[in-house]
């Protein structure tokens, strides 16, 4: 499961946050030489009971199993006008262990007409949640029951409260234009039960540590194509314009993993090792499809290696739906995703969703396999899912881009951690929903890296493939993954477990390195650690600090480790060593970035800069550079040794801080033109026109409006014909910025794109020329066949129109916008509706506080008063007021 929107942090923001607190396909490891203390081999040797987590309330525990849930069998149809599941379940199941005289079942909103018990009419009770079946006979361990259930399940009605961050509502079942009243919108059916709402459209026993195999016959109309878990078995024409089609899954699954997915599909049809991979899209992305679902075979063949434990089902397809309520999830052998992911080609030269591929097939091994037993182990599904995106980022793009990926995952944790910091297990969340966070994603991808830092690659993958084999198709908790690394190395890892699994926050560390001189005169270096707690509650950590020395000699940095455990400890090290602390970001510790800093290192960082062979050490360098050197040629210099880093991202970082710093010279009026040394602008020029990265041309291309975008045409106006967007859309605001009349038929030409960047600069240039005709143009795009991201960016950029138009056009616009606020399908494109209208009475003010001279501007601002009056019900309010006196 991934979240449901997905997050993308920029440099920008990194930037920010830093300045206050390809290489080959082979899976790397860590050879750090220890240097202090020497006489410890294993560095976690205190008594476990210093680590013990305290008892929670509100304990939640793992579901009793009265019973063995062993097949589960379901016959589904529609009612496409009433939105209605007609379902007909039959259940086997046998005693888990004692004797039982009743089954309940999770049944959500139902319509029951009957249950069965062995061919027998049972009685039951019902309370619109669960089913409780009387036996007639008491069934003993061993004995088997088949229990068949006719039903009438109604998803549309009901009304749950567990939505979460990362599922926005569970209804179990989605019916999307089931009656085909909307034009631009296909009609689909899918599904979502995790956690626990597949029993919306099906009875079961609703829980992560039950497990059975499956059949579904599915019956449809002809025109649209299925998708369930395991092999398609048959279809059968019903000679009445449907088709049903037999789904079966011969390997046990969790009930929440269940899936359907129904719709008019492209099927773009893939193999891998003799099993098929399809990828459904809609038609028009069919010859998009294996670009949308990047690299599927080559991951599956990718991770199969790497745990030893080749993928565990019988086939491996991906579908792209609408209206989704997450980002993706992972139901075995049959992902859906939401359809974000559907890009033509050209959009995926700007970036694609690859990491969200790569996390759901690792659920497969990491969620479907092995299962956790409660909610409150979740993150053994998603900490592994997300720190799967890692492991492929490393094999097929190299070690510097899957640190990156873990910077963006820690920064994306500590941004959570600075309002919510709860232990990675918890036991004591209020609903299942609770545990789909930022915890149970990033911040456990980053603690089982350095578990992986901790015992080595080869150990590693060897604990996990035992944990594979020995819970294959099993229920698990958190202490089976850890008593598989101690099978493995023979360590004790119950206190790394108590310290990163079952505590809240992160270590906070200062350091300092002071180059001085020992009493003979030598020089030394005083390298000094003192560490804090996030968390009040959190108990002192025990780090391995990797730390990198560079030689002179040699030219290179040698790598050590310090082990830190206490508040504070140091180390002195002959000579005045250029040195690097956790070099590659491998620990989830929140670093003081000034701590130590003195204009003495500049050397030191600018060595750095320019020969560690660790992108992440490099960024490091430059931000430490940035945030503490203030004059022009310092800068200057750090931005040319940076705009000539190997890896993309450093060229895009510093960028970005060129642009920033473009930023603060406008703010206090200062002339930009002058913050840049020629050599500097002619590396930019360079990136600008012909970096292997486009988002680092696009942004080049920024530097370069921002400083003399008329001296610098001739570089917008190749960029006009760039097959990336973002390179593009840049170049277009750019020219918008010097000839709008020239920018303007660029601007038609894409007018028509669903691309958020493209859209951008569209709505830009045509709010920026102040010419009604482009009403039409945003009216028409927002009445289309368009999400609501894009409806939000075009009424936004239609009210940034109005607010420079006469009075008929505004008036008219507002009419638009109060339809909208009338008529909207929900709460989100009312609230744009509302803005929009606050944003076109804000911008005719500025008009005339610019001197225009706008009578009519009191007929807008009570025009709008008196929709926000209707909206908001005021005017009802006041009658009712007038009434009563």
């Amino acid at each position: 499961m991934r979240f449901n929107l997905v997050h993308v942090v920029s440099f920008s923001i990194l930037l920010a946050f830093l300045s206050s607190c390809k290489t080959g396909k082979d899976v790397y490891s860590w050879e750090y030489e220890v240097l202090y203390p020497t006489e410890s081999d294993d560095f976690y040797d205190d008594d476990e009971e210093d680590y013990m987590a305290p008892v929670k309330e509100n304990f939640q525990s793992s579901a009793t199993r009265h019973w063995d849930l062993l097949h589960t069998g379901l016959d589904i149809g529609f009612d496409m006008e009433k939105e209605y599941v007609l379902g007909k379940a039959e259940l086997t199941l046998t005693p888990y262990f004692y004797s039982q005289n009743e089954v309940v079942l999770d049944a959500k909103g139902m319509d029951l007409h009957g249950i069965m018990v062995n061919d027998k009419e049972a009685f039951f009770n019902y309370d619109g949640q669960q089913v409780t079946i009387l036996l007639e006979d008491e069934v003993s361990r061993g004995e088997n029951i088949t229990v068949v259930v006719e039903y009438t399940a109604k998803p549309s009605e009901l009304e749950m409260n567990t939505a979460s961050d990362a599922i926005e509502d569970d209804r179990g079942l989605y019916f999307i234009n089931a009656r085909g009243e909307d034009p631009n919108k296909p009609t689909q059916i899918w599904t979502q039960g995790e956690p626990e709402s597949n029993s919306v459209w099906f009875p079961t026993i609703d829980k992560p540590n039950e497990r059975c195999t499956q059949e579904v016959f599915v019956t449809v109309d002809n025109r649209f194509v299925t998708l369930s878990n395991g092999l398609l078995i048959n279809s059968k024409e019903n000679g009445d314009g449907t088709r049903t089609d037999y789904w079966k899954q011969d390997l046990p699954h969790a009930p929440y993993l269940f899936m359907l997915g129904i719709g008019d599909y492209a099927v773009v049809k893939d193999t891998w090792r003799d099993i098929d991979v399809h990828y459904f899209v809609e038609h028009e992305y069919e010859d998009n499809a294996r670009g949308i679902f990047k690299n599927t075979p080559e991951m599956l063949s990718f991770f199969s290696d790497v745990l030893r434990y080749d993928f565990p089902w019988d086939k491996y397809h991906q579908v792209a739906v609408r209206d989704f309520v997450s980002g993706a999830m992972e139901n075995t052998s049959a992902v859906i995703f939401g359809d974000f992911v559907q890009q033509t080609a050209r959009e995926q030269l700007d970036g694609d969703f690859e990491d969200i591929v790569s996390h759901e097939l690792f659920h497969h091994w990491f969620g479907d396999l092995v299962t956790c037993e409660s909610w409150a182990n979740i993150p053994l599904n998603e900490s592994f899912a997300t720190y799967g995106e890692v492991m492929w980022r490393e094999y097929k793009y190299g070690a510097d881009d899957a640190d990156f990926k873990r910077l963006d995952d820690r920064l994306s944790y500590f941004n959570e951690a600075q309002e919510k910091q709860v232990d990675l297990i918890r036991y004591d969340h209020d609903l299942p929903g609770d545990m789909f966070d930022r915890h149970s994603y990033e911040k456990g991808g980053a603690i089982l890296h350095m578990l992986r830092a901790e015992v080595g690659d080869e150990a590693f993958y060897t604990a996990l493939n035992k944990y594979l084999v020995d819970n294959a198709y099993s229920d698990v908790e958190i202490h089976e993954l850890r008593m598989a690394f101690e099978d493995v190395t023979g360590r004790d890892f119950m206190p790394f477990f108590n310290q990163w699994f079952f505590a809240s926050g992160h270590p906070i560390v200062e350091y300092s390195i002071n180059h001085t001189y020992d009493e003979f005169n030598e020089p030394i270096t005083d390298l000094t650690f003192t560490q804090d707690a996030s968390a009040e509650d959190t108990l002192l950590y025990k780090l391995s600090i990797p730390y990198a020395i560079y030689s002179e000699a040699s030219g290179e940095y040698e790598m050590s480790t310090f082990y830190l455990e206490d508040y504070m400890d140091w180390v002195f090290l002959n000579g005045h060593n250029d040195i690097l602390i956790d070099p590659r970001g491998d620990l989830l510790v929140e670093w003081d970035q000034y701590t130590g800093y003195n204009a003495s290192h500049v050397p030191m960082y600018m060595n750095q800069m320019t020969n560690a062979p660790w992108a992440y050490a490099r960024f490091k360098a430059f931000n430490k550079l940035y945030f503490n050197i203030y004059d022009e040629d310092s800068l200057n210099m750090f931005y040319a040794v940076g705009l000539k880093d190997a890896f993309h991202k450093n060229r895009l970082n510093v960028l970005e801080s060129m642009n920033e710093s473009v930023g603060y010279a406008v703010e206090f009026d200062a002339d930009p033109s002058n913050l840049f040394s020629s050599e500097v602008l002619a590396l930019v020029q360079d990136l600008a026109t012909s970096d292997s990265n486009y988002a680092v041309q696009a942004e080049a291309l920024k530097v370069l409006v921002a400083v003399d975008a008329n001296a610098h045409r001739d570089f917008f106006n190749k960029a006009l014909s760039s097959p990336s967007i973002a390179v593009t859309a840049e170049a277009m605001m750019a020219m918008a910025d010097i000839d709008l009349y020239k920018a303007l038929p660029y601007a038609e030409k894409e007018q028509n794109t669903t691309n958020y960047t493209m859209l951008d600069a569209v709505g830009t240039i045509y709010a920026q020329s102040r010419d009604a005709k482009y009403q039409d143009y945003f009216e028409n795009y927002v009445n289309g066949e368009n999400g609501e991201y894009q409806t939000y960016y075009a009424m936004y950029y239609y009210s940034k129109l109005l607010a420079g138009l006469d009075r008929e056009a505004v008036m008219r616009g507002l009419d638009f916008f109060e339809y909208y606020l009338n008529n909207a399908s929900g709460e989100y494109v009312s609230n744009v509706a509302l803005s929009g209208m606050d944003r076109v009475a804000a911008g005719i003010n500025e008009r005339q506080a610019e001197g225009e001279l706008i009578e009519w501007m009191p007929e807008v601002e009570a025009g709008i008063e008196a929709i926000n009056n209707a909206y908001f019900g005021f005017e009802d309010v006041q009658e009712g007021e007038a009434e009563a006196e």
